[in-house]
Parts: C-alpha cells; sequence; structure tokens
C-alpha cells in the first residue's frame, strides 16, 4: 500500500506519459516484445515503479528489469525486497539473463536494460561523451535476435522545475551481420544517453559509476608508445587479453612488467594462474608463491594455491590455503567452492555440503556451487526436491553438467 502512494504521488507531478504510453502502444502492438533502454539519471528507480505499475494496469504486462546483485547478501536482500514491494518489477539478475529474458520474449513482454554502466572487457567500445566506453551489447543483441522493438526513456526534471518522462523509439535496419549491427545500434543508444546527459548533466549519476573504467586497447597501446615502461598500462593490457581470452598475449605482457619491475605482485599472481592452467608445475608455483612474498595479504593468492593443490590431489594443503583466503576475505564464493571440494574429497560431506551452502548464500548465480551440490543430490533419492533446485539454477545459468548428471536434468525436464 505504502508502495503504491509514492508512485501515485510520482504519477500527479510527471509530465509526458501520455505521449510515451503512446509509442509504447506502437511498439508493444507489433507483438514480438519490447526493448526499453535506460539511462540513471534523476530518480530511475521512481520511473521503474510507475513503468511498471502503467504496463500492469494499462497493457497487462509484467516489467521486467536487469540488475546486478548487490555486493553482500544481505544488502542484496533488502534491495531486492523494497524494490520488489514498492516498484512491482520483476528483477531479473544479469548472470540469469539469458535464461529469463527469452522467457519474457515467449510472452511478448518487455525488458529493461540500465546501459550506462561499465560492462568491463565483456563489452563493445563506442563514442560516448567524445571517449570511447566498454558497453554490453545485449539489448541490441537481444532486439536483433527477436526481431522486436528498441526504445530509449529517462526521466528528467525540466529548467521550469517540472518532472518530465520521455521515450522514443530508437530504430535500425539489420544488415545480416550481427556483431555489425549490434555495434551500431549500441552506438545509437550510447548517443541518446550522451545527449540527455550533455542536456541535465546534474542529473546523471553515472559521474560517480566509473562509467569509463575499462580502456580500450588502442588507448592504452598509445599511451604505451610514449612511455613503455610504464608497469599500470602494461598490466591494464594483460588484463584486456585476459578478458578477451588471449592466453598467450596476456603471458607475454606480464612477463614484460616482470622485466621492468621483477617483484610486480599482480604480474606474478596472473602469471602463477596462467601456468597452472597449462599443467607448468614448476613455472606455476614460483610464480604463485612469489606473489604470496610480494604481497602476503592477497586473498586471490591463497586462492590460487588452493586451487593449484586442489587440482593435484593434495586436498589437505589446499584446504589450508581455501581457508586463509576465506579469513581474509569471507564472501568470496570461489573459495567456498574449492572448501567443499577439498571436504568432500576428504569424506567430510556435511562440512561440504555447508561450505556450498555458504558460497551459495554469497552469490546464487555461481553455477559451479549448483553442480557440485546437484552431483551429491543426484546419489541420494531422497533428496529429490534439492537436485530440481540445483538443476533448475544450472539451466538458468546454462551450466553444462557432465554426463551421468546430464541424464538425470534431461529426465526431470521430460517430467
Amino acid at each position: 500500500m505504502a508502495g503504491e502512494k509514492i508512485i501515485q504521488s510520482y504519477f500527479e507531478e510527471v509530465q509526458g506519459f501520455e505521449e510515451a504510453d503512446r509509442t509504447l502502444q506502437e511498439m508493444l502492438g507489433r507483438g514480438r516484445g519490447v526493448i526499453l533502454v535506460g539511462t540513471h539519471m534523476n530518480n530511475w528507480e521512481a520511473l521503474l515503479g510507475m513503468g511498471a505499475h502503467h504496463l500492469a494496469t494499462q497493457h497487462g504486462h509484467e516489467l521486467n528489469v536487469l540488475v546486478n546483485r548487490m555486493p553482500t547478501p544481505y544488502l542484496d536482500k533488502v534491495i531486492t525486497d523494497i524494490r520488489r514491494r514498492v516498484l512491482r518489477c520483476n528483477l531479473i539478475y544479469t548472470k540469469q539473463a539469458l535464461y529469463h529474458v527469452e522467457k519474457v520474449f515467449n510472452r511478448k513482454g518487455a525488458v529493461v536494460f540500465g546501459l550506462d554502466v561499465d560492462a568491463g572487457h565483456h563489452g563493445i567500445f563506442v563514442p560516448f561523451m567524445n571517449r570511447p566506453i566498454s558497453m554490453t551489447p545485449a539489448p541490441a543483441f537481444y532486439a536483433l535476435k527477436n526481431k522486436a522493438p528498441i526504445g530509449f526513456f529517462v526521466m528528467y526534471q525540466d529548467r521550469d522545475g517540472s518532472l518530465r518522462v520521455q521515450l522514443e523509439e530508437v530504430r535500425y535496419e539489420p544488415t545480416g551481420n550481427t556483431r555489425e549491427d549490434a555495434h551500431r545500434l549500441t552506438a545509437k543508444l550510447a548517443s541518446r544517453i550522451e545527449y540527455w546527459v550533455r542536456q541535465y548533466p546534474e542529473q546523471w549519476f553515472g559521474w560517480i559509476q566509473k562509467t569509463w573504467k575499462t580502456r580500450p586497447l588502442e588507448e592504452l597501446s598509445a599511451q604505451l608508445a610514449k612511455q613503455p615502461a610504464r608497469v599500470d598500462l602494461l598490466n591494464e593490457v594483460g588484463a584486456f587479453y585476459l578478458g578477451r581470452k588471449k592466453v598467450s598475449k596476456a603471458q607475454d605482457t606480464f612477463q614484460k612488467v616482470l622485466e621492468t619491475d621483477p617483484n610486480c605482485h599482480l604480474a606474478h599472481l596472473e602469471l602463477g594462474g596462467l601456468f597452472s592452467q597449462k599443467e607448468k608445475v614448476e613455472e606455476a608455483l614460483y610464480h604463485l608463491f612469489r606473489a604470496l612474498e610480494t604481497h602476503p595479504k592477497d586473498q586471490r593468492t591463497w586462492k590460487y594455491l588452493g586451487i593449484f593443490f586442489l587440482k593435484r590431489g593434495l586436498y589437505p594443503t589446499a584446504l589450508q590455503y581455501f581457508n586463509r583466503a576465506l579469513r581474509m576475505k569471507y564472501d568470496d564464493p570461489e573459495s567456498c567452492l574449492g572448501k567443499g571440494q577439498c571436504l568432500e574429497r576428504l569424506g567430510k560431506l556435511k562440512e561440504a555440503i555447508r561450505a556450498y551452502t555458504k558460497g551459495l548464500r554469497i552469490n546464487y548465480d555461481y553455477g559451479p556451487l549448483h553442480l557440485a551440490m546437484a552431483k551429491i543430490y543426484a546419489a541420494r533419492p531422497d533428496c529429490k526436491e534439492h537436485l530440481e533446485k540445483h538443476l533448475l539454477a544450472m539451466r538458468k545459468l546454462h551450466v553444462v553438467p557432465d554426463k551421468e548428471l546430464l541424464d538425470i536434468s534431461v529426465h526431470e525436464v521430460r517430467k
């Protein structure tokens, strides 16, 4: 009830909903679902609440909003509960997006994306405020795949003090080259965000969101040409290659770092992880222990050493490293997984389940934990309900089970 009063009070203040509704009706009328892209301007949360209320009452559709989980489980639960009770939106966590967004389009619904957040090395670079920015191409890809209309919406406080909402369709013409089409469409959306940010810069929250955190390789390379010995730039280039899964180039870059600074902790850590994946035992141990020597309080180093010894069947040793990593950073689901795997192989199944459960409380979207739990419950006929829960989570996260578990999963789906 309180949520409805808040939303209603905003409805009475905001202008422009009639025109926005006509645009929305026209897009929904095509029967292909709708993608709505917004920016964190003014009271973004209130706008979502109004949109959800209007879409439900006037069009019989639920508003589905993609969100990232909050940094801690407690904060995530609090914020999620508030959003669901007050805004009445259906929240889709980004790591489960592929599963849920497809279901939304199957029922011709509406999905909202916030596009002005740094997408890291998995995004694509488009022009924004005279600088390249890494943005997720997901809205463009979903639009192209489903031939769905895509609209940009914004709420702002005008010069006269009135609140206004605007929705405009961003039209696109597919050429058949999905990658290039997605790039062009994402750039179009970025230009619409830029337009409104330039109009009302004081109302945009992007200034404090590290929107330009990820820099393109071209920019980094240009700076390195002038300052080839800058370790921070080399580390950033190495991280870029790791994010793009160019392992050989990442390895070469981090080795260049050590030529300049033999005590660089990050370079030793990343090289230790890379050599561990390649089963180069001596090189991996050398770099991991050098990383530990140069920065003994770095939690990732302890975790990487735990993973190294776990892979080689040295479970008591690996367990010590994972325990130390969790003492340094308790909310790390990967360390919880490693600890649980060690305990499971040491025959301590109850303790392993507790470790896995703790990891899922930290991050329910961490697929390997669901896989580990599903394998345990698959061997216990009395835990069918628990097994089904984890199999469903794996399908949402697109986690591929091994053959034995896959047979069980297929059987459950057919039922």
